[in-house]
């Protein structure tokens, strides 16, 4: 059985360091709305931290919108969250 998440999670952090390059070297409309993302990043970030700006970056790089990023169910009340 093949975790996905952990899989996912993996190579996430095996591509961050050339996907980080490529969102910084990007110009334009896409490029300002990276940087906008970038430098709200701590000096320092957690890897939890990391992934969710590479994540949302790569979002705004594929044109998805980020505003639902991700949706979590709530099993106990029932309820769709966004994250």
């Amino acid at each position: 059985m093949v975790h996905l998440e952990s899989k996912f999670m993996s190579k996430l952090d095996e591509y961050t360091p050339g996907l980080l390059k490529l969102f910084h070297s990007k110009g334009g409309t896409v490029g300002l709305k990276l940087k906008a993302v970038l430098i709200q990043t701590p000096s320092n970030p957690n890897i939890n931290i990391t992934r969710e700006v590479v994540i949302r970056c790569l979002m705004i790089y594929l044109g998805e919108r980020t505003d639902q990023l991700l949706k979590e169910y709530d099993k106990q009340a029932g309820l769709i969250q966004l994250l």
